[in-house]
């Protein structure tokens, strides 16, 4: 977090955050991990962490941290808030707390933080992961940003489900599996066997409109509605081109396609009408009611 209006600076002039959380440091094997070149030695460019983070492990201050200098008992970066988290996408902010999407040690989490000093307010379990985010050249580029209505955070978690959690204590509330497989799993969901749909430069996060969500995955070759309360399936249509659901207004939702764009009753998610459009260029912008 950066304090926009009076930043402190360090001794460099660089602008110090207010606080951080989070990181690479601490998860396992991260040395090599971050040893791109595998030379056995870590530079600033190739280290993950924070400068300080690297001045407290560059013991000999050559620039680069080798494998005995990552091992540094002297250094407790295990108690560092959040540490070996990766956040997944940006947090949503709301009323005070930021919630954001971290994976640590093949599982994601949501997570709820003060705004004003990243202090951990609860960290709950939401799915599990069969590759870890380093090492999954596709879900990499897909970011989770969780949303909000009515007291429920809604999660996506890019891993074939949809995750609804209590706002106020993180209590988990409901689970919703949406790959079209008949094989059902609220944990870990793979990539290998299955490809993205869509263009992945588009962010498509759920649309929540009264107490339906419709959502339309990278890895569904469907557009889903289902119960803000519940989780429980709505009603399913096929996605035909469609890259990112875009607004809705007096019950219909207007979904984007690559070529052609369409509005779906928010009732029963038939066609209520459908446009050419051409490529897509941009998410555009809802004006007026």
């Amino acid at each position: 977090a950066l304090d926009l209006v009076t930043p402190a600076t360090d001794a460099e002039g660089n602008i110090k955050p207010v606080w951080e959380v989070g990181g690479s440091i601490g998860t396992a094997h991260w040395f090599y991990r971050m040893d791109v070149n595998d030379d056995g030695r870590v530079t600033q460019s190739e280290f993950l962490g924070s400068p300080e983070d690297f001045r407290k492990l560059d013991r000999n201050n050559d620039g680069a941290i080798d494998l005995a200098e990552s091992k540094n008992p002297e250094v407790r970066l295990e108690r560092h808030p959040l540490h070996g988290h990766f956040f997944l996408g940006p947090p949503l902010a709301l009323d005070g707390r930021l919630y954001a999407v971290t994976e640590c040690d093949s599982q994601l989490n949501l997570v709820a933080l003060r705004a004003d000093t990243g202090a951990v307010l609860w960290v709950q379990g939401i799915s599990y992961v069969d590759r870890p985010i380093d090492e999954d050249s596709l879900r990499n580029t897909l970011a989770c940003t969780p949303c909000y209505s009515a007291g429920v955070i809604v999660c996506p978690t890019q891993m074939g489900v949809l995750v609804g959690v209590d706002a106020l204590d993180g209590a988990l509330l409901w689970t919703y599996y949406y790959g079209d497989d008949d094989t059902a799993s609220e944990s870990a969901w793979s990539f290998m066997s299955h490809r993205p749909y869509g263009n992945t430069g588009f962010a498509n996060p759920p649309l929540i409109e009264g107490n339906r969500i419709v959502l339309l995955p990278r890895q569904s070759d469907s557009i889903h509605c289902i119960d803000l309360t519940t989780g429980n399936k709505l009603w399913k249509q096929p996605r035909n081109d469609g890259e990112f659901i875009a607004a809705s207004a007096d019950g219909v939702v207007m979904v984007v396609g690559e070529r052609t764009s369409a509005g779906l009753s928010l009732v029963d998610g038939r066609p209520r009408w459908t446009t050419r459009t051409g490529a897509v260029s941009g998410c555009g912008l809802r004006a007026g009611m």
